[in-house]
């Protein structure tokens, strides 16, 4: 039976209010806040319409009928504008939930990474991770990669997020049996070459390449690798980004599809 992530509080009430106003709609909940905010506009610029939402692919369709229209003629369609302003929107929030998304191919539409993840799991199981910010391609293959080399187990898991940097940190080694062979110190926060006096000693070349890897790390989100403008001197600074703290902020359960 199909997973996913509690929908967020607001998706359920602007879902309702959506149902109160008398639109049809066919479209998942996770988007009701993007739907209302469209319905709104709709309604301002053109009282007593009727409205019609329904999704084709990963984008909505707006249809109207009867109402009057009150904006005078401008060069601007208010309702054109608001819709593309949704359109945009969808294509960055999960279908199933309301987080932060992307648009993907498996499964096919719009999803965060907790969710897409429970969609696939080929039988019911908890999430391994923290809902975070959808991960950047790169960052996918990069973690990909260094899970391949990091077998078995030869050093402590990387954070996801730090992954492309721990990769370019072993393209970079002088030898491709140094590569094979290094391993990593992992902190909350910054990941480093774990250098050993008599096994791995450190060398100019090896201590540039550490200090650029530990700078990265801490400027780079461990959970979805975006780069952050924080300074990381600041007090208050963080390795995980604000968009991945505020995803975590707001909660989350594993829910069954048929439960919403």
């Amino acid at each position: 039976m199909a997973q996913h992530l509690k929908p967020l509080p607001e998706c359920v009430v602007a879902s309702m209010t959506l149902r109160e106003l008398g639109v049809h709609i066919d479209a998942p909940i996770g988007w009701a806040p993007a739907c209302l905010a469209l319905v709104t506009t709709v309604h301002a610029v053109r009282p007593g319409v009727r409205i019609h939402l329904n999704v084709v692919g990963t984008s909505i369709k707006l249809e109207t009928e009867g109402g009057i229209v009150v904006v005078g003629d401008s060069g601007v369609d208010p309702q054109m504008s608001a819709w593309f302003t949704v359109d945009r929107t969808i294509a960055l929030t999960c279908e199933a939930c309301g987080r932060p998304g992307r648009r993907r191919t498996e499964p096919v539409g719009v999803r965060c990474d907790a969710c897409a993840y429970l969609a696939t799991a080929p039988t019911a199981t908890g999430l391994p991770f923290t809902p975070r910010l959808p991960l950047l391609d790169e960052t996918i293959q990069a973690a990909q990669s260094l899970s391949a080399r990091n077998t078995p187990g030869r050093f402590a898991v990387i954070p996801t997020g730090w992954a492309r940097l721990v990769n370019s940190t072993l393209r970079d080694m002088p030898t491709p049996e140094l590569a094979d062979t290094v391993t990593f110190t992992v902190t909350d926060e910054t990941v480093s070459l774990a250098f050993d006096d008599e096994a791995f000693p450190p060398s100019p070349q090896l201590l540039a390449l550490n200090e650029r890897l530990e700078a990265n790390a801490r400027v780079h989100c461990r959970r979805c690798s975006r780069r952050m403008i924080t300074d990381p001197g600041d007090p208050i600074h963080s390795t995980i980004c604000p968009g991945c703290r505020w995803v975590e902020s707001r909660g989350w359960e594993v829910v069954h599809a048929d439960t919403i």
